[in-house]
C-alpha cells in the first residue's frame, strides 16, 4: 500500500479491556515502523466506505479489505494535517472547535483569510510590492507591523502614565518618525 509493507493481525490487548482489535504494522521503504490499531472489523467498511469519491478506497477488493482501515486513516491523517497546519498559520491554536458547525466556519474564516492575503496587494498601492509574494509572506510582513504598533501603543500608554515622561514621549514622537537621534 503506497510504497508501505503492512502487517495485519488479530490481537488481544489490554489496551482495549482484553478485546480482540485489528493491529497493523507499517514499514516504509526507509525502515520506519508505525503501529495502528483499529477496534472495526475491516470487512464491516465495506459499505460506508463504498460512498467514497477516492478510486482506491472505492474499488477495494474483499482481499484487501482488511488494510482499509489504513486507507481511511490516511484519508483523515490529510483532512486533519491541513486542519492544524491552517489553524497554526492563522494563528488560532487556541480556537478549538467540536461540533461540524464551528469546523465549518473555521475553514470559511481561514479561506477568506487566505483570498484578502491574495487580493490586498492589489488593492492598496502600499503593499504592492506583495502582489507577486506568497500570502504567507503578506501575513508575516502585516503580523511585524502589528507587533510594532501594538507594541508602542502599549508604551506611549504607560509613559503617559508615568512621572517624568516629557523626556520619554519625545524620544518616542522622533523615533515613530523615523528620526535618528532619537536616542
Amino acid at each position: 500500500m503506497d510504497n508501505y509493507f503492512v502487517a495485519h493481525r488479530l490481537v488481544k490487548t489490554r489496551i482495549f479491556d482484553d478485546h480482540t482489535v485489528h493491529a497493523y504494522v507499517t514499514l516504509s521503504k526507509s525502515g520506519s515502523y508505525r503501529l495502528f490499531f483499529s477496534t472495526i472489523d475491516p470487512m464491516a467498511l465495506h459499505m460506508s466506505i463504498a460512498w467514497q469519491e477516492n478510486k482506491g478506497l472505492r474499488n477495494t477488493s474483499s482481499k484487501h479489505m482488511a488494510i482499509s482501515p489504513l486507507k481511511l486513516y490516511k484519508l483523515r491523517w490529510g483532512i486533519e494535517t491541513n486542519y492544524y497546519e491552517q489553524k497554526m498559520f492563522w494563528e488560532l491554536g487556541s480556537y478549538k472547535v467540536r461540533t461540524r458547525t464551528a469546523i465549518e466556519h473555521l475553514l470559511n474564516l481561514t479561506n477568506a483569510g487566505h483570498a484578502l492575503m491574495k487580493i490586498l496587494p492589489y488593492e492598496d498601492e502600499r503593499l504592492s510590492a506583495y502582489q507577486d509574494k506568497s500570502p504567507q509572506e503578506l501575513r508575516h510582513a502585516l503580523s511585524q507591523q502589528i507587533h510594532k504598533e501594538v507594541f508602542f501603543a502599549t508604551l506611549v500608554s504607560k509613559a503617559q502614565s508615568s512621572i517624568n515622561s516629557s523626556t520619554l514621549l519625545r524620544a518616542l514622537q522622533a523615533l515613530a518618525r523615523g528620526d535618528e537621534q532619537a536616542a
